[in-house]
């Protein structure tokens, strides 16, 4: 089964929102909410072709640093690879209440996202303030490139896994139906989203299965057992 298109999403969507017509509800809004569905499940899955890293080097006294990465969509981990030990996520809220006393300088153990720049670029702060250079590795999921259908000749599909469809469309019809103001339909379909995401959870579970089962088969079989 070949993967859904933009514009089938889009048609989809419509149809579970009541049949709208356009001049109702525009192509814009839906493929706005598909988005925002289509972010919080890859954030949700992380999935490999979207992971990367960013690395930090520190410098003493400083405690704000902005990444160069420009589609960062979350941080998954973090680790100093200067003494070889993990950072930890705390809240702006745990960074205030460790500098109480006034602000304390050392090998950082803590980070917290602090926003972004005028550019859009993701910034961390990490406690304590280094008082060396670190060279600290972020490893991060990027966003997708958004889905859009008004392009001629372009009508992309989304790059993880086709399992994951009703979970971006359940979300998104879920965020239709607040705009619309039937905040029923949408507790209902919210409560189908769980289901969704559920099964998606269970096929990607067995698709990793059973790639690990050939994995080893193949590799008993190259060494004659």
């Amino acid at each position: 089964m070949a993967r859904l298109s933009t514009s089938e999403f889009v048609d989809m969507l419509r149809d579970m929102l009541g049949g709208e017509n356009e001049q109702t509800l525009s192509n814009t809004r839906l493929i706005r909410w598909l988005n925002q569905s289509y972010l919080e499940v890859v954030a949700m899955t992380r999935p490999q072709l979207l992971s990367g890293s960013e690395t930090v080097t520190t410098v003493s006294g400083t405690a704000e640093y902005t990444f160069s990465e420009d589609n960062v969509l979350t941080i998954d981990d973090c680790i100093d690879t200067t003494v070889h030990q993990p950072l930890y996520p705390i809240s702006e809220h745990q960074y205030n209440q460790f500098n109480l006393g006034g602000s304390t300088t050392g090998t950082p153990s803590y980070y917290y996202n602090s926003g972004v720049d005028s550019n859009g670029l993701f910034k961390v702060t990490l406690w304590p303030t280094p008082n060396a250079v670190h060279s600290v590795v972020f490893n991060i999921t990027k966003k997708p490139k958004a889905l859009v259908s008004d392009v001629v000749g372009y009508d992309p599909t989304t790059v993880i896994s086709e399992v994951w469809d009703d979970s971006i469309l359940y979300r998104a019809a879920a965020r239709g139906w607040i705009s619309l103001g039937d905040f029923t339909a949408a507790k209902e379909i919210r409560a189908a989203v769980k289901d969704n995401d559920a099964a998606a959870w269970r096929a990607t579970n067995m698709l990793s299965e059973l790639g690990s089962s050939l994995t080893s088969q193949v590799g008993a079989a190259l060494n004659g057992k």
